[in-house]
């Protein structure tokens, strides 16, 4: 280390850069390793839920070409684009953490090789111990990718320093543009990083790192402006997350919004309706955040006392929190044996966070800019938390420099000097040690209050694995902790195991304990339906839309089991109904289009399912019902419905360049190609999709298409029945 001993006092070495890969490979290592075994005995890990999932249905829309949405962005957007592009390529869960292990490495390595001599090892050493970094390399959740830029930014700044140029200074800007739209809380930190710029470089490198910055944040701002006309920097749902954590009730962590749904897939569409409902007309998506915004801040004037208790526990929870969270709990995960691997990683983020406070502070007295950029990023993460809400997602940008400023002042407590600022950092050190006593004191942070919570979650995600055996397991405790949602998850495992009886007598037993709830009628409307009592569902529907007229999935249901009842276009405005009230909820296009489809309106069922199918080009359901409609257009048995051309029009939207390995797409393809007289490629399309059913076991269907690759070498088409 240096002897002044701050962060970036040298140039990298190349003995120190080799030291920083080999605590990067350690890193890789140790990431992968926790991926591997959580991929085999985790659901959690196999899984995405709430944000998770949101962002990999995402990702599936931008690798389908959907590259500009029809909403604003509201959450950080460059996250989805990354996992957009790994699912692009063919990517799938596994490629994702792969490349998030790379990317923790790579996040190590920039700090030991940017921090300074000695001082960039120890803090390598501290992150790469840290739990929280390791743990969210495993979930499909941004803080991996935000944590790496925050890692790079501050590499680049430190090679900067020590040799300023006009490239450096240009791509330092850059670097930090990329982390804007990772983060979009470094917005307001981009004024300061020009002036730094200024400071170490000159005037042209920071005008030239500033506009490049800009430039890299620009996408953001076109897209919104291309999906809803408002000029929208980054992300439109500041203000709905401010509300959350400023309200009467609140206690410094998520609480949710009366009226707003918890689920990320349909929170804004509430927050929208019920800012409209105030303004008493549309409200756009800046003026929904800024509706929030205000009722916060109202909260600030009217209760100012309980608005500064509030930010003081917020601040606390940053500095102390080890166990709360508002997805994922590790905690209580390793408690049950689902995240062995996160013990190569024992050093919690609460033992280190007030010292990197005070060394930050103690840069900011002295009035030394060589701890301005690990000083800045962790007042980003700290003033998130305060401002908005306490969340390990929210902290995690700022472990790196956590580690960095942490380092420092471990240094200063070994070497006691100078005497003051060594026992401040003591201080620090030993508080950040004590502050899980001292938070089971003022029973706070405690990860027995999220136990109902996590019991639920480890059903959910084990009943979409298909262990249902497990999962009433994980329900019955949930329920035994008081979990509202519980009898939901026992009666959806019933209705699995085709136990519908139980199943109605559970939820119908809700509906008497919370007759005012929606959710509780859906569950047992879809209970009824899918126990074949279209009726009683039917009036079960209807209660919900009471409730709710504008709940997508009950609209839905009800247009399934009104067509049942045999009123087929009541059924079908009933799908359009649900469309209207949520263009998103894809499953009522579908529902429709299959309804069309088994009505023989081929042309309105094609007309419905293929935007589908552009939306969610991965998912097999569009694609096969596509599928079906091309290949029954193409032999109907009436001359007069059959369409060959239509059906073609079909086929190649699947697969226009004849290459799928879907062999119901290759159907589609053959049998509208013989009704159009191409005989030659319908015949090898068959050929090939006999070689892939043969490999696949399906013997039977491949001798019907062997068949038709016959009949195709005779010149002969073949007609639905032959």
């Amino acid at each position: 280390m240096s002897p002044e001993g701050q962060p970036g006092d040298s140039r990298p070495t190349r003995g120190r850069t080799l030291l920083a890969l080999a605590l990067a490979a350690v890193a890789f290592v140790a990431a992968w390793g926790l991926e591997r075994g959580a991929a085999r005995d985790n659901p959690f890990a196999r899984a995405p839920i709430q944000d998770a999932e949101v962002y990999w249905a995402w990702a599936a829309d931008i690798a389908g070409g959907k590259l500009v949405g029809d909403e604003p962005f509201f959450s950080a957007p460059l996250y989805p684009y990354v996992l957009g592009a790994v699912r692009a390529v063919g990517g799938g869960i596994a490629a994702a953490l792969l490349l998030q292990a790379l990317l923790h490495a790579a996040t190590v390595f920039c700090i030991a090789r940017a921090a300074g001599a000695r001082l960039g090892i120890i803090a390598g050493v501290l992150y790469l111990a840290l739990a929280d970094p390791l743990f969210h390399t495993g979930r499909l959740l941004p803080g991996t990718l935000q944590a790496f830029l925050v890692a790079f930014v501050f590499e680049r700044a430190m090679t900067m320093r020590a040799a300023p140029s006009l490239a450096r200074g240009a791509g330092l800007g850059l670097v930090y543009g990329i982390a804007c739209l990772a983060n979009p809380v470094l917005l307001a930190g981009l004024p300061l990083v020009a002036v730094w710029l200024a400071v170490r470089g000159g005037w042209r490198q920071s005008v030239l790192g500033t506009m490049l910055a800009v430039y890299a944040i620009l996408p953001a701002t076109i897209h919104n402006w291309r999906a809803c006309g408002e000029p929208i920097l980054v992300s439109a749902q500041g203000g709905l997350t401010f509300a959350h954590g400023n309200q009467a009730g609140a206690e410094g962590t998520y609480t949710p919004i009366d009226g707003v749904s918890t689920l990320r897939s349909e929170q804004n569409t509430d927050a929208r309706a019920r800012a409209s409902e105030a303004l008493g007309r549309e409200a756009t998506w800046r003026e929904t955040s800024d509706h929030f915004r205000a009722q916060g801040l109202a909260f600030w004037r009217e209760q100012p006392a309980a608005a500064a208790g509030l930010g003081a526990t917020k601040l606390w929870l940053f500095l102390s929190g080890r166990h709360y969270g508002d997805i994922y709990v590790p905690t209580l995960e390793r408690d049950a044996g689902l995240l062995d691997g996160l013990r190569f990683a024992p050093l919690r983020v609460a033992w280190l966070a007030p010292l990197a406070l005070v060394a930050a502070t103690v840069f900011a007295a002295r009035r030394r800019g060589r701890g301005a950029v690990p000083g800045m990023f962790l007042l980003a993460s700290l003033a998130t938390c305060v401002v908005f809400y306490y969340s390990p997602r929210y902290r995690m940008p700022a472990t790196p420099m956590i580690s960095v400023l942490a380092a420092w002042g471990l240094v200063r407590v070994v070497s006691r000097e100078p005497i003051r600022v060594a026992a401040a950092c003591a201080f620090a050190l030993a508080l950040g040690l004590a502050s899980g006593w001292i938070n089971r004191a003022l029973e706070i942070d405690d990860p027995q209050a999220r136990r109902a919570h996590f019991e639920q979650l480890h059903g959910e995600v084990l009943v979409q694995q298909g262990d249902l055996v497990q999962a009433r397991a994980a329900f019955e405790r949930a329920r035994a902790l008081g979990h509202p949602g519980a009898e939901f998850g026992l009666a959806d495992i019933e209705r699995r195991a085709g136990d519908y009886s139980r199943a109605i007598e559970t939820t119908r037993a809700e509906t008497l304990v919370m007759p005012n709830d929606p959710l509780v009628w859906r569950a047992h409307a879809v209970t009824l339906a899918l126990a074949g009592h279209p009726t009683e569902a039917r009036t079960a529907f209807e209660r919900v839309i009471e409730l709710d007229p504008d709940d997508a999935e009950a609209l839905t249901g009800l247009g399934a089991v009104t067509i049942e009842l045999g009123s087929f276009d009541e059924g079908l405005d009933l799908y359009d109904r649900a469309l209207a009230a949520d263009p998103e909820f894809l499953l009522a296009a579908m529902n429709k289009a299959v309804a069309l489809f088994q009505a023989e309106r081929l042309a309105e069922a094609a007309d419905t399912v293929l935007p589908v199918f552009a939306r969610m080009p991965f998912d097999p359901t569009p694609r096969h019902l596509a599928a079906d409609i091309a290949i029954r257009w193409a032999t109907h048995p009436d001359p007069a419905r059959r369409d060959g051309m239509a059906a073609l029009g079909i086929a190649e939207t699947l697969s226009p360049d004849h290459d799928s390995n879907d062999p119901r797409v290759l159907e589609a393809l053959f049998m509208a190609l013989a009704e159009t007289a191409t005989f030659p490629e319908a015949r090898r399309l068959a050929a090939r999709a006999a070689q892939i059913l043969r490999e696949q076991g399906e013997n039977e269907w491949a001798a019907d298409v062997e068949r038709y690759a016959e009949a195709f070498a005779r010149g002969e088409s073949v007609r639905s029945g032959d």
